[in-house]
Formats: C-alpha cells, structure tokens, sequence
C-alpha cells in the first residue's frame, strides 16, 4: 500500500511533544511540516535535533497554513482547551445530532488528549475541524486512567449541572454508554494489537477522502507505538465505512451487541514499514 505524504503539524513541543516529533518522523505517510510552541529556545532546539522547516510562537499562524492536513494538540492541560476550541469547535456534532455547548468538545478532547495524546489526530480546513480520529495504543490503560481519575462521573456531573446543554436522560444514557464501551475495550484488548476507537468527518466535508487519510495517519501511530495488529468495530449497517475499512486492509473478523444495536469487528495485521496491503 503506497499514499502520498501529507503534511502534519505538532502543537506544543515538549516532552509529550518530542514523543510525537520522534513518532512522526519515522510515519511513512507524515509529512512534518511545522510546530509551534511558546517556548523560542525549546523550539529552536527542536527544529535542529528534527530537522523541522515551519516554526512558530503563535499556533493560529500554524492552523492557517495550507499545506498542514491534520496537528496534534499537545500543550499543557491548562492550555489545551483554548487551543481545541479555538481550532476544533464543529467536533461538537460527531457525538450528538446537534450543536450542543462547546464546552462538551472541549472536555472530550481533554480526556482523550490526556489519555493519549498521540493517538487524538484531528483534520483541519480553515480552522474548523473537518474529522478526527482517536486511536489508543492501549485502550485497557486509558479505560483505567479514566476510571481512577473518575472522568466518566466527572462528565456526567457536568451534564447533569447543564454544562453541555443535554438532558438528564441523555446524561445517564452517555454514561451507560461509555461504561460499556470502554470495559469492552479494556476486557478485549490484545497487548500487540492497537485500537482505532472513533473515527469521524463532517458531513460537509465528505467524500474528500479525510476519512481514509486520518485513518492512515491512525495506522501510522500505532505502527509507531509498536502494535502489529489494528482492531475497529463499525456498526453492522454503516456499509460505506466497512466498504473505506476493506479498501484500507482490514477484514471482518467477529461482531459484538450493545444496547444501541451490533457492531462488527475488524482486524488490521501491521507491518514496521507499512508494507502490508
């Protein structure tokens, strides 16, 4: 399987940053074209040691270029949410049918980005989120880190409170949700294997092929971090993603049942340089 590099930009450049510098660097389809960071002397010393051509203080100048198709946000937790909302407010839509506060893309992000901030690739056109894909290395470690850090009644607090704009209802359906998921994922989890957990573009901007990019810069990542193997569960009548998964290598392997319905479970065998088809 060939594709042709795009371009990448990494947000915040220290150590968690470096991670993904070195990470990146080693991606067959990753085309590092910037980064950016408060810090002039550490990013200096990181454009040396990387060889990086783009460098800047100010990450709206790194999200204007034309030639980044996706960044990592890799900053401080404190600035993180800025820099999410600021880049990213329609990912809102991907998980309720409509706009609710932004406040709910922000946590999202956060908990991800906290988990693995490697594995939280977003796409970009015009400073708005356009897809995003969020790919674990260990989805067992960012189920346990988010049960003891209670993320899960955190959230539900703030739904209950009217922070995002949902019901009550709604609130205590998301955390069954999530609780489900998530333990399936920890129970299920092989120590090769990595998870390409959620995957979403936005309906405006389907059809351009993001879907099939973010995927392969999730592969990339997890090629990466080590794993020979990829695992993703799509809901059984979602035929157009089963038909971008086929076409992306992975075959259908079992299927699983939750309260909204069966998913089937796809498997993904990688290779070190990305030779496998």
């Amino acid at each position: 399987m060939s594709c042709a590099k795009k371009g990448f930009g990494i947000i915040g450049v220290g150590v968690w940053g470096e991670t993904h510098l070195k990470a990146y660097g080693s991606a067959p389809y990753v085309d590092l074209v910037g980064i950016c960071d408060k810090n002039e002397a550490l990013l200096s010393e990181r454009q040396a040691q990387y060889g990086v051509g783009y460098t800047t203080t100010d990450y709206h100048e790194l999200l204007a270029r034309d030639d980044i198709a996706a960044v990592s946000v890799v900053t401080p937790d404190f600035l993180h949410r800025e820099v999410a909302i600021a880049a990213f407010p329609d990912l809102v839509e991907f998980y309720l049918q409509r706009p609710p506060a932004v406040a709910l893309a922000a946590d999202m992000l956060s908990i991800c980005r906290e988990a693995e901030p490697g594995g939280l690739l977003m796409a970009e056109d015009g400073g708005l989120c356009v897809g995003y894909v969020f790919a674990p290395r260990s989805p067992a470690h960012v189920f346990a880190l988010g049960a003891r850090r209670c993320r899960h009644l955190w959230m539900l607090f703030q739904g209950l409170r009217g922070r995002y704009g949902v019901s009550w209802a709604e609130s205590f359906a998301g955390l069954r949700a999530y609780g489900h998921m998530w333990q399936e994922a920890a129970l299920s989890s092989r120590p090769d294997e990595g998870r390409i957990f959620s995957l979403g573009v936005h309906p405006r901007h389907r059809g351009r092929g993001i879907g099939s990019e973010l995927t392969r810069r999730a592969l990339a990542y997890l090629r990466a971090q080590g794993a020979t193997a990829a695992r993703l569960e799509v809901r059984e009548e979602n035929l157009v993603a089963r038909r971008l998964y086929e076409k992306l290598g992975f075959s259908e392997q079992d299927g699983l049942s939750d309260a909204m319905g069966r998913w089937i479970v796809m498997r993904k065998a990688l290779t070190p340089d990305g030779s496998e088809p």
